[in-house]
């Protein structure tokens, strides 16, 4: 079963765009929706009486913007308390069920006119998040967030001080960064990809490929300026295990990996006029391939270069 997931920075919910973010969540089935810049919010509950809702209820402050969840009642969501404390930072976090194992899920907004002591505040809760959910048993960890942080690597035209500290943060947690590899903000004078999804554990292999519904109502903001919808599908089956490795270059032993391939090689030489070049060659490729399985360590991957 594939379920709908997925964000919108809302630029100030107010009663207009309440009532098109209820339309759109029930139009196209979507059982999360995380949002930011939700402002104060007074929930109206009969437009989400599927849903539950959970908001940083440490506003108004002059520090927050406003984040929230919107999740539908059968992942059984549950609000965090342990993580929901404080208001040094933009961010909420829940528990929801998909697959009976727990799945801790999270929105997040850093203002595009903060220092980056406000990343770095934001990036410490959601280490402290990863810690947490280490020790109570969660399968998963998912961050959406509006980071405001430009990187070419996540499909942006510049990399900006912010994009490069959240890259290194990325890689050092190794987390899967997700993307729709084109401006998830548009404005007249271009646009940026700064809203991403942030994922560790199981959960990984079971998000799909995003998209943004850019024809909908909820296109935030001023004429020509704002958030696009950005949504993803999430396989409710997740795999039993998430273990992916890649060869450990640097901890390879090169002095017995040149050895093998100089001493299997050598036989190939007396071939060269007597069998197909090609046999020669996949003879060689499958040498090196049997090189690097014997000499070449493995280490789990980060993938901070994929790209969803």
């Amino acid at each position: 079963m594939v379920m709908l997931f997925g964000q919108l920075n809302i630029a100030k919910m107010s009663t207009h765009s309440e009532l098109a973010l209820s339309r759109f969540i029930y139009t196209d089935n979507i059982a999360l929706l995380a949002l930011q810049e939700t402002g104060h919010w007074d929930v109206s509950s009969s437009l989400f009486h599927n849903h539950s809702i959970f908001m940083n209820t440490n506003l108004p402050t002059p520090n927050l913007s406003g984040v929230g969840l919107v999740i539908d009642k059968k992942l059984k969501p549950e609000s965090v308390a342990e993580l929901n404390k404080g208001d040094t930072v933009d961010i909420v976090w829940c528990q929801i069920i998909l697959e009976n194992k727990r799945v801790l899920v999270g929105s997040a907004y850093c203002k595009p006119s903060s220092n980056s002591d406000n990343l770095k505040d934001l990036l410490s809760n959601i280490t402290n998040a990863l810690k947490f959910s280490k020790t109570h048993n969660f399968s998963s960890v998912v961050v959406y967030g509006d980071f405001n942080a430009r990187n070419a690597d996540w499909g942006d035209t510049v990399t900006s001080n912010r994009g490069k500290c959240l890259a290194e943060y990325i890689e050092k947690e190794e987390l899967l960064l997700s993307s729709p590899y084109e401006n998830t903000f548009v404005c007249d004078g271009g646009g940026s990809v700064i809203d991403l999804v942030l994922t560790h554990g199981k959960i990984c292999d079971a998000i799909g490929e995003q998209w943004m519904e850019k024809d909908v109502e909820l296109f935030s903001g001023a004429p020509r300026r704002g958030h696009y919808p950005i949504l993803h599908g999430v396989n409710n089956r997740m795999p039993t295990s998430h273990v992916r490795t890649i060869p450990n270059w640097e901890k390879a032993n090169w002095e017995q990996w040149n050895y093998y391939v100089e001493a299997e090689s050598y036989n190939l030489l007396t071939l060269q006029d007597t069998v197909d070049h090609n046999y020669i060659w996949e003879s060689f490729i499958n040498i090196l391939t049997s090189a690097n399985r014997y000499f070449v360590p493995k280490k789990k991957k980060v993938p901070t270069a994929t790209l969803r």
